[in-house]
């Protein structure tokens, strides 16, 4: 008796330490509402919904591209077909149009007679593969889209003499995307009178770390406001490419009327240009902003609202751009004899 009296007290403070240990795990996760568990939730509270949404419009990536495991292995024998996968990712905020992806590194004698297995693509070749739209963040997934891609290249066979070729196998993806930003700013008629009581807002640089679910990201807003009979708000408007590739402009074909975001088909001149856009602003420059060395500052003025008292507002900031993101896979093919 005695004996099954301890099984069963130990089993009940085995009991009581499981529950403790998942009650402290659920307050160390339940601290913030996370990208990866909203998507779970049935119903959300208002309060949930609201940080669900704020977190959709964070981080500093888009389109993600990375080699499916053993696609293709390490080591490839020349009389055995060889089989590249790819998975390409939306992991930021705005859905990706006009997707292109583009295979390089490898003799092109290997692509001639390729085959493209994806619901995304046709044909590959020299032409690419279009993917089209794939979507970005969503409350119902909890995440963006997501492609497949697998190409399978026919065997050949390497030529007499030699013995191993090591091509770097890149994947290009490149595509249209966009950057939204709201910072909130104050508004100060009278930056230099005071009131009978205290300021509603008090101008001051406006910093955002976090981003905007996005690879360019506006980084940082500064303010003058100039008072008078003539007042006018000015913005220094800080915009950097936080993401791994690289930014680009194309202006529209002058015969189809359309941008291209084919990777292969623009020139140097449009690297590492945006277009920039704030509503209700006047900014320079007002065709595209050139970024230098990752970043660029936009500058921007208007006539504010009449008001007597400092208030605060928000500004809305599009960034329009075309990317390129990049993923590269070294393999070794053998002669098999």
């Amino acid at each position: 008796m005695n004996y099954l009296k301890m099984r069963k007290n130990r089993l009940l403070v085995l009991i009581s330490l499981m529950a403790a240990v998942i009650f402290i795990s659920g307050c160390a996760q339940g601290g913030g509402f996370s990208l990866a568990n909203f998507g779970k939730k049935q119903v959300m509270t208002p309060e949930e919904e609201a940080a669900a949404r704020a977190l959709i419009y964070r981080g500093t990536d888009g389109i993600v591209i990375n080699f499916a495991k053993d696609m293709p292995p390490s080591i490839v024998y020349d009389v055995e077909p060889m089989t590249l996968g790819f998975e390409v990712r939306n992991k930021g905020a705005k859905d990706a149009t006009l997707v292109h992806l583009f295979i390089s590194g490898i003799d092109p004698a290997w692509l001639d007679s390729a085959t493209v297995d994806s619901a995304a693509a046709s044909t590959l070749k020299t032409d690419g593969i279009d993917a089209k739209t794939i979507e970005g963040k969503e409350l119902v997934r909890g995440e963006g889209g997501y492609r497949l891609v697998t190409v399978q290249l026919k065997k050949k066979e390497l030529s007499a003499g030699t013995d191993t070729y090591k091509p770097n196998i890149v994947v290009n993806a490149c595509y249209k995307y966009a950057t939204i930003a709201n910072p909130i700013i104050c508004v100060d008629p009278e930056p230099f009178k005071g009131t009978a009581g205290s300021k509603a807002c008090k101008i001051s640089d406006v910093l955002i770390a976090s981003g905007q679910g996005a690879p360019i990201a506006v980084t940082k807003v500064e303010e003058t406001m100039i008072g008078g009979e003539k007042p006018e708000l000015q913005l220094r408007i800080f915009v950097e490419n936080v993401g791994k590739g690289t930014a680009f402009y194309t202006l529209p074909d002058t015969n189809t009327k359309a941008n291209t975001y084919d990777c292969r088909n623009f020139d140097i001149t449009s690297l590492n240009k945006i277009k920039a856009t704030v509503a209700g602003f006047t900014c320079t420059p007002s065709d595209t902003l050139q970024l230098i060395e990752g970043k660029g500052i936009l500058f921007c003025k208007k006539t504010p609202e009449a008001a007597s008292a400092a208030y605060t507002m928000p500004i809305n900031i599009q960034l329009d751009y075309g990317y390129m993101s990049s993923a590269s896979q070294l393999v070794e093919i053998k002669k098999a004899s």
